[in-house]
C-alpha cells in the first residue's frame, strides 16, 4: 500500500473516531459502543441531508467544518437500530445525544500544535514535536542507527503491520522501512 493510501486510510479512521466521539460514543437507542465500524450516523430529518457520511468516510473527503454542519442534524445509532429506524420498528428516544460543540474546532483538541517544539535526537536543533527529527538528513542518520539484522521485516509485514506502524515501533520513518523492504526483496 502506498504512503498516500495509508495516510487516507488513517484520516478516515481518525475522522470516523472523531465523529463517533462527538456524537456521544454510543448508540443513542441501545447504548452499543464496542466497534465504531458498527455505528452509523442517522439524520433526524432526512429532508435536511446535504450528503451521506459514507461519502465522507469512503471517498469524497470534506472539511471538518462542513462535516460539523451536517453532524448537528444527526444522532449516532448502531447498524441494527439504524435499520430498525428506517423500517419503522423502533423510534429515537425523546432526548437523544446530539453533537457536542466541544468538537466543533477539532484542531484545538490536537495534542501537538505547530508551535510546540522539542530537540532533534540526532543534531539537537529545535523541531516540531510531531516530527521525529528536524530534517531529511537527520532522518537518514536515524535509520542508520537501526540494527536491521535484529528486525524480521518480512515477518512483521506478514503479520499485517503497516510500514508506518513498524517505523513507529523502531523510531524510524515509514520510508526507511519501505526502502529496507525493497532492498530485501531485491536480494
Amino acid at each position: 500500500m502506498s504512503r498516500k493510501s495509508e495516510n487516507v486510510k488513517a484520516w478516515r479512521k481518525r475522522t470516523k473516531n472523531r465523529i463517533v466521539e462527538s456524537l456521544g460514543g454510543k448508540c443513542c437507542i441501545c447504548g452499543y459502543n464496542r466497534c465504531n465500524d458498527s455505528l452509523d450516523i442517522h439524520h433526524i430529518d432526512p429532508s435536511q441531508k446535504e450528503f451521506k457520511f459514507s461519502e465522507v468516510i469512503k471517498s469524497n473527503i470534506k472539511s471538518w467544518d462542513t462535516i460539523v454542519v451536517e453532524l448537528r442534524k444527526c444522532v449516532l445509532v448502531c447498524a441494527n437500530c439504524h435499520r430498525e429506524l428506517h423500517a419503522g420498528i423502533t423510534q429515537l428516544p425523546n432526548n437523544p445525544q446530539r453533537f457536542n460543540e466541544y468538537f466543533a474546532d477539532y484542531k484545538s483538541l490536537i495534542i501537538y500544535k505547530k508551535d510546540d517544539l522539542d530537540e532533534c535526537p540526532i543534531c539537537g536543533k529545535q523541531k516540531p514535536k510531531y516530527n521525529t527529527v528536524c530534517s531529511h538528513a537527520c532522518a537518514a542518520k536515524l535509520s542508520w542507527r537501526v540494527d536491521w539484522s535484529k528486525i524480521d521485516l518480512i515477518k512483521l509485514k506478514q503479520s499485517g503491520m503497516s510500514n508506518v506502524a513498524i517505523g513507529e515501533m523502531y523510531g524510524i520513518s515509514d520510508g526507511a522501512v519501505r526502502k529496507r523492504l525493497t532492498k530485501i526483496m531485491r536480494g
